[in-house]
């Protein structure tokens, strides 16, 4: 405030008596005016950022229990694959698509999780899409996978036998349990998933609080149909700097991130669209679209949701984050690599390869005995054979 009131004493004799005065005052005046601005929009973004932050706060605190059932298309475009394949050939040929459906259950406050995808999977070594579904369970302690064999069946494909219906895996999963898909679920219950914060159900009871502005920074507005948005992004994903996300924020709908993108090298890799429909509890996502490259600049695989049934706070109980299995699975269990059958009781087991060799066995013995019929008769057919010629020609000597 003093520095105003020295400038403008400076003008008082005249500037144009005194030209040196004038441009002096000039000099002085225009950085402060830049100095300004630029504060006022860094409080602005500050206080869009903070606004933000609380909102996403308010979502952790008052959803404790999350289900969602959702439907989509995926549309895999031509050539995605090639670059996998490797072997010059173009693939697919043409676009491919198939539907895909996808239901998770997420309990914050007991750390538990359940989560089913069900639609097609590439088969490198068949060079086709085949049928996959998959549904993960986490208990709060132990993970585990179940595969169907019906779901991953259809008329032109059949798993193998005593392929696996169910993982178990213990106390670490080595695969991700969610998936970049699933992120606007977790954006409707301000769990903003970054480069050092996992969205991995064993995290996400610990995680719910972590996230302050040092990891965002509030870099201005976008308006989009309408609807003035802040626009937010993250540290460097790396250490050289190359990598980011980048969010764009309604504030007036409880911050929902409508946009949400990767950046690598400032590239495009993946973004999700997200639009909202307000229920009760607030606004969640009503459907979403991911875009993603295989490799930077190439073709982008498209997948389009839209939500058939979600309910927040349902009841849940142990059950819906533990698989049973059945008599006659085969489980593979993971750390100790070994697989093995249920049996009738649902709790024994027997290994597999000791369930095979009892398999066979009734089959070798039912051999074995047709074997021994058949070489019985013979025996018993030339023996008569020889008793009666024996027979004849005694009856020629008498």
């Amino acid at each position: 405030m003093h520095r105003f009131h020295w400038i403008f004493r400076l003008s008082d004799d005249g500037p144009l008596s005194r030209p040196i005065s004038f441009f002096l005052i000039l000099s002085c005046l225009l950085p402060i005016g830049v100095v300004i601005t630029q504060s006022q929009q860094s409080d602005a973004a500050e206080g869009d950022l903070s606004k933000v932050l609380s909102h996403w706060r308010e979502r952790r605190r008052a959803v404790k229990v999350l289900s969602a059932e959702v439907e989509g298309t995926v549309t895999i475009p031509k050539g995605l694959y090639s670059h996998v394949l490797n072997d010059g050939q173009v693939f697919p040929g043409n676009t491919y698509k198939y539907s895909t459906q996808l239901s998770v259950l997420i309990d914050l406050s007991e750390g538990r999780a359940r989560r089913r995808q069900k639609g097609m999977i590439l088969h490198l070594d068949e060079k086709k899409f085949i049928p996959y579904c998959d549904v993960d369970f986490f208990d709060g302690r132990e993970f585990q996978t179940l595969r169907p064999r019906a779901d991953n069946s259809d008329q032109n494909w059949q798993p193998a036998p005593y392929d696996s219906e169910l993982i178990e895996q213990g106390v670490k999963r080595r695969a991700k349990f969610f998936r970049t898909v699933d992120f606007p679920l977790f954006f409707s219950l301000g769990i903003i998933p970054m480069a050092d914060l996992s969205v991995s159900p064993e995290h996400i009871k610990s995680a719910l609080d972590s996230i302050d502005g040092t990891l965002l920074k509030a870099v201005g507005t976008i308006t989009e149909r309408g609807r003035e948005l802040v626009v937010v992004r993250s540290a460097p994903l790396f250490s050289n700097g190359a990598g980011y996300y980048e969010f764009w924020i309604d504030l007036p709908r409880d911050a929902a991130i409508v946009r949400w993108c990767a950046y690598v090298n400032d590239q495009r890799a993946t973004s999700i669209e997200t639009s909202y429909q307000q229920i009760q509890g607030g606004w969640f996502p009503e459907a979403w679209t991911v875009g993603s490259s295989e490799i930077l600049g190439g073709p982008e695989k498209r997948e389009e949701f839209h939500v058939k049934k979600l309910i927040v706070g349902p009841a849940v109980s142990n059950s819906d984050f533990r698989f049973k299995p059945t008599p006659g699975m085969v489980i593979y269990k993971s750390g100790e690599e070994r697989r093995y059958v249920v049996r009738e009781d649902g709790i024994a087991e027997t290994p597999l390869a000791d369930f095979l060799l009892a398999q066979a066995k009734p089959a070798t013995d039912q051999r074995l005995f047709w074997v021994v019929v058949v070489n019985v008769v013979a025996f018993l057919a030339v023996g008569s054979l020889v008793w009666w010629r024996k027979i004849k020609a005694r009856g020629k000597h008498a």
